[in-house]
């Protein structure tokens, strides 16, 4: 491997990081965009930003900044789950409560009997 082929990884690699980032904070911003009172939003976001203040108080202890990057990712999980939970994409069509419990309605049999 020669030092172009390295550098040329390394430029990939610091693109792919910084495309990753903007869409992580995409993310967050979007879930807060749609729900800016949601407790678990909020809950994880504390969670970050007291894991990092105990890292930059620590200076860089190694649990400080396992615990940092673990509550970022659960601030990402949380933020993607809340954008899929309220998407309209998944959400079912309002239908009424009987059809909703009963398949066939019971009254509408006619003269067939029933055993």
């Amino acid at each position: 491997m020669g030092a172009g082929s390295v550098a040329f990884l390394v430029a990939v690699m610091l693109i792919l990081l910084i495309y990753l980032t903007v869409k992580a904070i995409n993310l967050i911003v979007r879930a807060f965009c749609k729900r800016p009172k949601h407790k678990a939003l909020w809950t994880a976001l504390i969670s970050v930003a007291v894991s990092l203040l105990l890292t930059l108080l620590t200076r860089g202890n190694v649990i400080a900044v396992m615990l940092t990057c673990i509550s970022v990712l659960a601030l990402l999980l949380t933020a993607y789950i809340i954008d899929v939970y309220y998407d309209n994409l998944f959400q079912k069509p309002p239908e009424s409560l009987v059809s909703s419990v009963l398949h066939n309605s019971w009254w509408d049999m006619g003269d067939k009997l029933v055993a």
